[in-house]
């Protein structure tokens, strides 16, 4: 790397003909003091860039049914499947940045509403149910697509494998949900402040849950889970997640 005109350069690695050639240079920013300017690759930039991706049901206002008896963290009944369908020869990684989703329709009978996140790898586990929603690009500048399968719903998912991680679980409500509950799970912002309303009683609740970052692989596959004790029949649910894939 060379030093010119208050100027650093160094090697593109990058193959998207936006920012620039494979094995070109380009010139970096820097202060008068000749030290290095950066900026963070949040989803503003990536997006900038076309590698950023929205995942969402298709009607807004509208909910999607999860299990009417998801009683348990059952790795057979995920709300969410979402898998990263790249393969080893041309690998692309998927990162959570955020979910939110609001309840549209409150189940029945249901104590102690949790959530479960887990990954997996391998053979795909989908097997049948749900709803399928694929990612959109929210930069209409960019003609990129990820390459994934997703899922929202009553999903029935194989047994998990061997290589299976829980990576996440809490506590949402200590009773059921109510209809206009919003919850957003922040991936990698460590801890965050919460939102002051109680979690019994039927005021709606408006959380946020800091959850760990999560990188999803070729053949990598994370699973979402809504479970509450006692639950009869089943809560529905609107839906968003946004990612990165690079």
């Amino acid at each position: 790397m060379s030093l010119e005109d208050n100027k650093l350069w160094a090697e593109v690695d990058e193959t998207d003909p936006d920012i620039g050639a494979e094995g070109s240079s380009r010139p970096l920013r820097t202060t008068k003091f000749r030290e290095l300017v950066t900026m963070p690759l949040d989803s503003k930039r990536v997006g900038r860039d076309g590698n950023y991706y929205v995942l969402r049901n298709a009607t807004p206002a509208t909910g999607i049914a999860g299990h009417a008896a998801a009683t348990t963290l059952d790795d057979t009944k995920p709300f969410c499947y979402m898998r990263n369908d790249s393969t080893a020869a041309a690998p692309r990684l998927i990162e959570l940045d955020y979910i939110r989703t609001w309840v549209t329709a409150a189940g029945t009978g249901g104590t102690n509403l949790r959530f479960g996140i887990k990954t997996d790898t391998g053979t795909a586990r989908y097997t049948s149910g749900g709803t399928a929603v694929t990612p959109v690009n929210p930069n209409m500048q960019s003609a990129n697509a990820a390459s994934m399968t997703a899922y929202l719903g009553a999903i029935v998912a194989a047994a998990a494998s061997s290589s299976v991680r829980l990576v996440s679980h809490g506590l949402i409500r200590t009773v059921i949900n109510v209809v206009g509950d919003s919850y957003t799970f922040n991936f990698g912002r460590g801890q965050l402040a919460g939102s002051g309303i109680p979690t019994e009683g039927t005021l709606q609740a408006h959380l946020q849950f800091a959850c760990p970052p999560i990188t999803i692989g070729p053949t990598d596959q994370f699973l979402f889970h809504f479970f509450s004790g006692s639950q009869s029949a089943a809560s529905s649910h609107e839906w968003e997640c946004g990612f990165w894939y690079r």
